[in-house]
């Protein structure tokens, strides 16, 4: 399951359509597979602006909280358990994708 909450931390969405999981994980999954090393870990620029944040719950019930940004083009992933948080670029149709959650059903 998905939910997503705007910038104003309001519940836009919720959903456990099939369609929309598939694509959310075929474009999170493909996330920084070209970032080496300690990239990952770097601090977004202090100016970024959270568009949109996603709680993803998985199947066995742990919730992953992932932050898109309407001025930078990496999402994050925060609080992973044994890593902290992670930055991972997304190209510009990955992004689009994200930043329209309206546009999903």
């Amino acid at each position: 399951m998905i939910r997503v909450y705007d910038a104003d931390d309001k519940k836009i969405l919720e959903t456990k359509n099939q369609d929309i999981l598939a694509t959310f994980g075929e474009y999170v999954g493909s996330a920084g597979e070209h970032v080496e090393g300690q990239e990952v870990f770097a601090d977004l620029p202090a100016n970024a602006k959270v568009s949109y944040h996603f709680v993803l719950t998985t199947r066995s019930g742990h919730d992953v909280d992932l932050y898109v940004y309407e001025n930078d083009n990496h999402i994050v992933l925060k609080d992973l358990p044994l890593i902290g948080d992670i930055k991972l670029p997304l190209s510009d149709k990955e992004l689009y994708w994200l930043r329209h959650p309206e546009e999903w059903e």
